[in-house]
């Protein structure tokens, strides 16, 4: 029994002698426990996302210069300004009169459109790519297949609903251009 209480003095001797001597060591020297990873720091961005439609501003008055007076420089700058900003609204319009138009000639094209009661009855279905240009007063030419709906005959009605849908509108005067080229997709799907 002497033997076994012998054992745990000495082990509880030990262990307190061991962390009095390491804690006073571990005082004494500057052990530092960081680690060489280096700090980081989260950034959260915040993207905004621009509206679908230009906003609309109202302009004032627009100054002009006497020939004997000379602009000061912050008013070239403003008048920088305000004709990068017209720029800028040009081609907004530009691109949301093209968008509009686009949709009136697929709008025109989808009323035209015939499935024909023969690839019907044979139960053909596939679409058909094509892509075609409208000219300026409206009239349609080099229409072609850009990917075949698997039928022939179909790629051939799809390119007869083209023609059955022009002429169409001229292209507006906002757009900026003599000649659109439009890709359109024509579906044949029994229903």
């Amino acid at each position: 029994m002497a033997s076994k209480h012998t054992v745990i003095y000495s082990f509880v001797f030990s262990l307190t002698v061991h962390v009095v001597v390491l804690g006073a060591f571990g005082g004494l020297w500057d052990v530092s426990l960081k680690s060489d990873v280096p700090e980081t720091n989260l950034v959260e961005l915040e993207r905004t996302i621009p509206a679908s439609l230009p906003e609309i501003k109202v302009l004032g008055e627009v100054q002009k210069l006497v020939a004997d007076q000379k602009p000061e420089e912050s008013d070239l700058q403003a008048q920088d300004i305000q004709e990068v900003s017209e720029s800028i609204d040009s081609k907004n319009e530009a691109q949301e009169a093209m968008l509009r138009y686009q949709d009136m000639i697929k709008q025109k094209i989808e009323s035209c459109r015939k499935y024909p009661s023969w690839a019907q009855r044979r139960k053909m279905q596939g679409s058909t790519c094509l892509e075609f240009t409208v000219l300026s007063d409206g009239t349609c030419k080099n229409t072609r297949v850009v990917a075949s709906s698997g039928h022939k005959s179909l790629d051939k009605e799809a390119v007869e609903n083209i023609c059955r849908a022009s002429p169409f509108l001229p292209i507006p005067a906002q757009v900026y251009q003599d000649s659109v080229t439009i890709r359109v997709v024509i579906m044949f799907v029994l229903s």
